[in-house]
């Protein structure tokens, strides 16, 4: 029940911003479906491919310093 109650806030919280695609794919999926069959375009498509990379990407550095902080704690 954890798991779900805090999808549904990311939900609510975040929904209007992204649509509610959390996961790339759904997102990618999205554009997909609505450029196909709507004629839409696939402009956005980007923001559900460099996203990833991108939180990643500041996810690795955090971890990094965090790292690198704690092992310097533990020499000390």
């Amino acid at each position: 029940m954890a798991i779900g109650f805090t999808i549904t806030a990311a939900a609510i919280a975040g929904g209007g911003v992204s649509g509610g695609a959390f996961n790339p794919a759904v997102g990618t999926g999205l554009t997909a479906v609505h450029a196909l069959v709507s004629g839409g375009s696939w402009a956005h498509l980007w923001m559900y491919r460099a996203a990833p990379l991108a939180g990643g990407a500041v996810a690795a550095a955090v971890f990094k310093v965090q790292e690198a902080e704690a092992s310097r704690e533990i020499k000390a």
